[in-house]
């Protein structure tokens, strides 16, 4: 039996699991430890201390307890984890939009300081995305939490902030249309296993709430249609990229839809997640109502709150295609 590590949200200071989690991620972690078993009737299994992100406290806890940490190696983990990591593999497979070519700027440690970030801001401001801005996203967080706006500018305590999170991702702030994420698993020997894909459900700020499945033909809980088609095909160079860095387990890439200037519709990777994820936890517990009959091809699958069922057969699928948020 696996045993289980609750570090949501470890991005942040390496944080141990909390005595008293908010609702919310406590929800989340109960339906995490009943998708670990819908995972392994699928052929994905884990042993040892099971985390939600390894991290060196994981592993000394794993070690106290005289248990193997399932997955890949903590170190291997803050790599790939790292937003700049996803940003460099979306330029290096090809997949930045030729109007994003030089208005995304990855920044270590030492180039986070005001003079550069402000350096930045103005020089947007003579390209498409002056009215938009920019913002700063620290390279190692979670859920949208302690971003920057760049259009309100930046202080010296704002920056040791950034700074202290590993640096940050620059880029513009896009016209939204909606998000997704495809959820995958890399197994040990490298082989790359597509579980599934979601549409998302987050807060203006970013926060995942919850997300929305449609059961296809073969019994797997995706999104139909172009976005689904889009997504996946995306992601999955992303997911090569972690692999060949060497990261094995579970992982999930979010996708959002934007708006370019002649209004067509554009498809962005934003982030890697090298770690468990809500939308790998919604796609297994879809899984799992799938494999007992209590779902089918054609039904909507709806989580939140830890929680995944039925919310009705097929919806106009214009929704999953990009064209609501």
């Amino acid at each position: 039996m696996p045993v289980f590590y609750r570090n949501l949200g470890a991005e942040e200071d390496d944080a141990p699991p909390q005595p008293e989690p908010p609702s919310h991620l406590r929800l989340l972690a109960d339906a995490w430890e009943r998708a670990v078993d819908v995972a392994a009737d699928l052929g994905l299994h884990q042993t040892g201390l099971l985390a939600w992100l390894n991290t060196p406290r994981a592993r000394r806890a794993a070690e106290k307890l005289g248990l193997p940490l399932a997955g890949a190696d903590p170190a291997i983990v803050a790599a790939v984890h790292d937003k700049g990591f996803c940003a460099r593999a979306v330029s290096s497979v090809g997949l930045l939009e030729p109007e994003l070519v030089g208005a995304v700027a990855v920044l270590d440690v030492h180039e986070t300081t005001v003079d550069r970030l402000v350096a930045l801001t103005l020089a947007a401001s003579a390209t498409p995305w002056a009215e938009a801005g920019l913002i700063a996203k620290p390279r190692h967080g979670t859920s949208g939490r302690g971003r920057l706006d760049l259009r309100r500018g930046v202080t010296m305590r704002a920056a040791a902030r950034l700074q202290r999170r590993g640096g940050v991702v620059v880029e513009p702030w896009l016209p939204r249309v909606a998000d997704y994420s495809s959820q995958w698993w890399i197994e040990d020997t490298g082989l790359i296993r597509f579980v599934g894909a979601t549409q998302a459900t987050q807060s203006f700020a970013g926060m995942w709430q919850g997300a929305r499945m449609w059961i296809d033909d073969d019994g797997c809980p995706t999104v139909p249609g172009l976005a689904g088609r889009e997504v996946v095909d995306r992601s999955q160079l992303i997911v090569r990229e972690a692999a060949r860095a060497g990261y094995v387990g579970p992982c999930g890439v979010d996708v959002f839809s934007w708006r370019a200037v002649d209004d067509s519709l554009r498809w962005r990777v934003c982030e890697l997640n090298a770690r468990m994820t809500g939308g790998l936890v919604a796609v297994l517990l879809a899984h799992g109502l799938v494999r007992r009959g209590a779902a089918g091809a054609g039904d909507v699958v709806g989580f939140a709150d830890g929680v995944a069922s039925v919310r009705g057969g097929s919806e106009a699928n214009g929704r999953a295609n990009g064209h609501s948020r």
